[in-house]
């Protein structure tokens, strides 16, 4: 029991009693802080009860012998459902609240009259309280008023609920201090999960200066539920170089820090719980200006961890509207909850995650929607959830301010322990090989009892990419021409579950064309009748029979180390056409000679063999000479062509249009 006083009396009493023993059967000493509200000295006074779990009692308070309660009646309240009971409860959550004018805050006053008459055993936020620092004025009492002054505690507000339920109150940037603590006291659910209720000293990543802040998180089990009430908030005073989102995640959200820890290891031992948690910071919202925290979202932060133990429904706040969220990657659905009182906003976009949002547009004095009606009235907007849980099925029965329901969804959790299902096997993998340097996979999708998050590729038993559950194709870019190999793909879900693999794709990559052309290092035509004469510089290349002369050419070919020769044509540009032949082609049987030396008495003869001979040729065109059977790999190449009769003249390299040898060859 917490209540405050003025500091007239040092003693505190609290009386209480099931309703059937009557209100004052038992008595409990309270002990005092001292804290100040407006400048008024008061006393927060806190009693220790010893309760039975589904019980309903009353009580009053005492200071000295002064009844607190005056004229009122005894209040009452019930006791938490026991853990693994399968009886129906339901608990109230609302956010951003604890905000008012000089004038008050009807539509707040209105909320807690609901919530007060909901039937709620109990009540949680969604951060953000006591607006606009979480000063103690700004909680205030039943009696300081003005802006600022008694926004909780003020007798239109949690005055009112209060009375009969309990409050848990997760951390916002609003407040981020320890007046929250000292407010909403968590003794037995703290130490009862091993949780931290404390302010520390926090230093100081991201050029943040160092700082006393609270560290708030904590589980309960209420019947069949277990509740994470967590701190995903950051003091909006002390940013650094990074932002608010930022900070949080790095001081709360990493697989090292404190808070991360404790929640890994507490969802760990509750494996057969249907599971709720509570935070501040929303994991996703279609306000740019209070928008998703990104920082919290994917498989390495809050929404990972909370997926992996198969926690079904987040409560968000921050950003001042209603939003209901599709389920996540690992089916878990989260509330956007932030109409408790203090000045609502709304959706300014809407995006695929988005299942239902309303809101308010203060500058057009307007309704926003996003898949849902359009409000007509502020009233619509201002508002708290009844959640109720009977067994592994969960309602959710958002209010307003009038008591009037809208976007009531029922969910069904049947599989409330961790899981430990793995997906089905992907099925129909194909792959196709498009060229010599791509493998392109198709195949089709795994199904799992939660959701498909990831798919892994496997080339010959090796690991190679790693893709999202929605993509169900990839290109493997790292693979040789000519060469073979054999795929599989496994699924994975949220809980690191691992399918059996795929049927295997196998696949041969085309080899790889590569074409080159090269032109002769010398080339130059001899003469019988002149047989010391040189003629390296002249334009054409000449085969004759009268006089006769023939022509040579010598190829240096490099690169083909490791390559196969598919073709090398020899092309030659016709400047005197022949109606019999353009040539007999040889090798020559040296090749140890150039163009600046070479005359009839040095050159190397030809070979005997004829490589080929071409037909008629015509001026003004380029002739193709098919030598493959002579060019194998690198090496010098060097050819004599002879004229059986008549005569041929072809462009040497002076003339303008030089001899080409075009190799094509395939390889990696």
């Amino acid at each position: 029991m917490n209540f405050a006083t003025d500091r007239s009396g040092s003693a505190a009493t609290v009386r209480w009693g099931t309703v059937a023993s009557g209100c004052t059967a038992n008595s409990a000493s309270a002990t005092r802080t001292s804290i100040t509200v407006n400048s008024v000295l008061e006393y927060q006074w806190y009693a220790d009860l010893s309760l039975v779990p589904d019980t309903e009692y009353c009580y009053r308070v005492y200071l000295g012998a002064t009844d607190l309660l005056g004229t009122d009646p005894s209040p009452h309240f019930w006791t938490q459902v026991p853990a693994g009971s399968t009886k129906s409860y339901s608990f109230a959550v609302f956010g951003d609240w604890g905000s008012v004018d000089a004038t008050g805050n009807s539509h707040q006053a209105n909320v807690m009259q609901r919530i007060a008459n909901s039937g709620a055993r109990f009540a949680i936020t969604t951060g953000d309280t006591a607006y606009p620092t979480g000063s103690q004025a700004n909680y205030g009492d039943l009696t300081e008023t003005g802006s600022g002054i008694s926004a909780v505690f003020g007798p239109s507000f949690w005055t009112i609920p209060g009375r009969s339920m309990p409050l848990f109150n997760p951390t916002g940037n609003h407040g981020f201090n320890s007046y929250g603590l000292v407010n909403w006291p968590q003794d037995r659910a703290v130490s009862t999960s091993n949780g931290r209720y404390v302010t520390e000293t926090y230093c100081c990543l991201n050029g943040t200066t160092s700082g006393s802040y609270p560290s708030a998180w904590y589980a309960f089990d209420a019947g069949t539920a277990r509740i994470y009430v967590l701190e995903a908030a950051w003091s909006e005073s002390n940013v650094g170089t990074a932002t608010q989102y930022k900070n949080d995640a790095d001081y709360h959200w990493t697989a090292s820090s404190a808070e991360y820890q404790w929640l890994a290891n507490d969802l760990a031992g509750h494996p057969d719980r249907l599971k709720i948690a509570l935070f501040h910071y929303p994991l996703y919202s279609d306000n740019a200006g209070q928008s998703s925290d990104v920082y919290l979202q994917g498989s390495a932060s809050l929404e990972g961890l909370l997926g992996q133990y198969g926690v079904q429904l987040a409560f968000n706040g921050h950003t001042h509207m209603y939003e209901r969220n599709n389920p996540n990657p690992w089916g878990m659905v989260s509330y956007v909850t932030g109409g408790g009182g203090a000045q609502i906003t709304g959706p300014d976009h809407c995006s695929a995650f988005d299942a239902y949002a309303i809101g308010w547009s203060q500058s057009n004095n307007a309704g926003k929607a996003c898949k849902a009606p359009i409000p007509t009235s502020m009233t619509q907007i201002y508002h708290f959830l009844l959640v109720t849980v009977s067994g592994t099925t969960v309602t959710v029965t958002p209010t307003d301010e009038l008591g009037r329901t809208f976007d009531v969804q029922t969910y069904t959790f049947n599989d409330i322990g961790p899981d430990t299902t793995p997906p089905t096997a992907p099925s129909t993998l194909q792959a196709t090989a498009p060229d010599p340097h791509r493998v392109d996979l198709t195949w089709s999708a795994s199904t799992d009892n939660v959701s498909v998050t990831g798919y892994v590729v496997w080339r010959a038993g090796a690991q190679i990419a790693t893709l999202d559950g929605n993509t169900r194709a990839y290109s493997d870019a790292t693979v040789a021409s000519g060469s073979q190999y054999t795929y599989t793909i496994t699924a994975v879900d949220a809980a690191g579950n691992v399918s059996p693999p795929s049927n295997e794709a196998t696949v041969t990559t085309p080899a790889t064309i590569n074409v080159v052309q090269l032109t002769p290092t010398d080339d130059a035509y001899v003469e019988q009748g002149v047989p010391d004469a040189n003629f390296g510089i002249a334009s054409s290349l000449k085969a004759n029979t009268n006089p006769l002369q023939n022509f040579l050419l010598r190829f240096d070919i490099t690169g083909l180390s490791g390559q196969t020769v598919t073709s090398a044509k020899l092309r030659l540009y016709c400047t005197n056409g022949s109606t019999t032949s353009g040539g007999a082609f040889h090798l020559a049987t040296g090749s140890d000679w150039s163009q600046g030396t070479i005359t009839w008495n040095n050159a190397p003869p030809a070979d005997p063999t004829t490589i080929t001979t071409v037909g008629p040729v015509v001026s003004g065109t380029w002739v193709e000479v098919d030598i493959t059977s002579v060019v194998s790999g690198d090496g010098v190449l060097s050819l004599r062509v002879t004229k059986p009769s008549g005569a041929v003249w072809y462009s040497s390299k002076e003339g303008g249009h030089a001899p080409q040898l075009v190799l094509t060859f395939v390889g990696p």
